[in-house]
This record gives C-alpha cells, structure tokens and sequence, in this order.
C-alpha cells in the first residue's frame, strides 16, 4: 500500500529572536485541511488552545442565534464557517505560535509526524555539522 507524503511545518521557540530554546520541543503542524476543524470547529479551537478564536467563533453562533436569519442561511453560515476553518485551521494554529514567540524553522515532507520529526532532527545535526565545518 502506497502512502500518501504530507507536508509538515516546523517551529521552534525563539527567546527573543536570538536562539532556539532547548526546553521546549518543536511543534509539527500537518499542513492542509483539517478535517476535525471542519467537522468540529468550537471543539477543535478548544482543543488546539486557540482560545480567542473559539471565543470568537462562539460569539458568531450567538449572534446567529440573536438575529435568527432563514434557517438555510444559517446552515450555509455554519457550513461556510467550517469549511473556513478546516482550510484555514492549520494557519490559525501557525499564527497562535507566532504570536506566542515561535518561529517556522522549517518545511519537512514525511509520511506522518514521526519521520518528520526524524528528518527535522537529521537536518538540524547536518546544519550544525557544516555550521563547524565551515559551511561546507
């Protein structure tokens, strides 16, 4: 069975802008739909701690709920939101880490987070290895 490659980005903290931390392991974020989000949109915010977007997105159902526009409005208004966040979750996720002092370091492509991980780790021991050898 063939196995389809995806693409994952990777961040790191950065203190200030000046180095990588060493206490706080990379984050991988799988780039493309979320399906979860999608599917589950408070749900998903909550559970990726994105707290003001779930805030913000409860405070659109409440306010559909105030207006009480047609009831196939509304299923396009919720259907719209969530294949919104299903498209975009992943970019909300990667602007929530900037926000908090994490930057992208880099884009792997692997078969799932695991071996991503792996060729994150295995580039970062070559930089640092021509990094000492003079950049070679």
């Amino acid at each position: 069975m063939v196995k389809r490659m995806r693409i994952y980005s990777i961040h790191q903290y950065r203190k200030l802008g000046l180095s990588a931390s060493g206490d706080k392991p990379p984050v991988l974020i799988r780039q493309g739909f979320a399906l979860w989000a999608a599917l589950l949109p408070p749900l998903w915010l909550v559970w990726r701690r994105l707290w003001w977007e779930a805030s913000a997105l409860l405070a659109f159902y409440l306010a559909l709920s105030i207006w009480q526009p047609s009831s196939g409005l509304v299923v396009a208004l919720l259907l719209g939101s969530g294949l919104f966040l299903g498209f975009e979750g992943n970019t909300l996720r990667e602007f929530h880490l900037w926000r908090r002092g994490w930057r992208l370091q880099t884009v792997v492509v692997a078969r799932n987070a695991l071996e991503a991980e792996a060729r994150f780790w295995r580039l970062q021991a070559q930089v640092s290895t021509a990094g000492r050898l003079g950049g070679d």
